[in-house]
């Protein structure tokens, strides 16, 4: 796919290939006529099946076109070409806190508060306008160099029904390193806003102590111990955690769904409560 730089698609020339993800492949390109850049997500060609996926795609584009929040990457347009289907969305300089972790690894909780709150603020908000995104995790959290967090990659995000749930799907959605029990067995619980309280769970656990609450070699056996285990205590990684932080964190981890956080605001404004002198 890289092999697309240098061509016009639509309205915007393709500049440079960003990298690829497990359902697309992402490019930055020009818009000469707006004088502005853009970041062009194309659908892997093996996921597109025939004019229902199409259609289903376009669904998807018109429910994330209806997140309209200063933490939430914009989604401008869609677009086909040939058997290619593709969303054109805001692009934001900087790196992802993926990229900033493996640098800095444990992070001080003044510098992570700021990232948690706006993350929190886009999560209530989607929540809200029904949406949930299923697939929370660093390289989907964004950080400018002006300080800002926006939340990106609603590719797998789904509309909440009249009961507050997501319909569930035969296979599991999302990445295995961070998404919560009922993704992995639907047995657990329906699929809704406290997966997304999970998985932020899951981050912050990565942000304050450098290390997963599970522990496995792979993101896949990780997976399967959350089924079979409670997370690893924080304080175990991090003895300057404060135990009221630990009991926070452990919450948002908790296997039923029923026993975490409704909100994800109130979930960082504990977190932030439990930690002397940032209340």
């Amino acid at each position: 796919m890289s092999g697309m730089v240098g061509q016009e698609i639509g309205s915007y020339l393709i500049v440079e290939y960003l990298g690829a993800g497990g359902m697309a492949h992402v490019y930055k390109a020009f818009h000469p006529r707006l004088e502005r850049y853009a970041a062009l997500k194309f659908i892997r060609p093996e996921l597109i099946d025939g004019d229902r996926f199409s259609f289903s795609f376009e669904q998807e584009a018109k429910l994330l076109a209806r997140l309209k929040h200063p933490n939430i990457v914009h989604i401008y347009d869609i677009g086909g070409m040939d058997d290619l289907l593709y969303l054109v969305m805001e692009f934001v300089t900087g790196s992802s806190l993926k990229d900033w972790l493996p640098k800095e690894g444990q992070l001080p909780f003044d510098r992570s508060m700021p990232i948690l709150t706006q993350v929190s603020q886009a999560l209530d908000y989607a929540h809200d306008q029904d949406i949930v995104h299923l697939d929370i995790k660093p390289a989907n959290i964004l950080l400018t160099p002006d300080g800002k967090a926006l939340l990106a990659d609603f590719g797998i995000a789904k509309l909440l029904g009249p009961s507050g749930h997501a319909t569930q799907t035969e296979s599991t959605t999302g990445s295995p390193a961070y998404i919560a029990p009922e993704q992995i067995d639907h047995t657990i619980g329906p699929l809704g806003p406290r997966c997304d309280i999970y998985s932020l769970g899951v981050v912050i656990y990565e942000m304050l102590t450098g290390q997963s609450p599970f522990a496995g070699d792979t993101p896949i056996s990780q997976m399967i111990r959350r089924l079979q285990e409670a997370p690893a205590p924080p304080r175990i990684y991090n003895p300057d955690l404060p135990q009221a932080a630990e009991r926070v964190l452990l919450k948002a981890l908790a296997t039923d769904p029923s026993d975490r956080y409704r909100r994800a605001g109130a979930f960082v404004d504990d977190l932030v409560h439990a930690m002397p002198g940032l209340a």
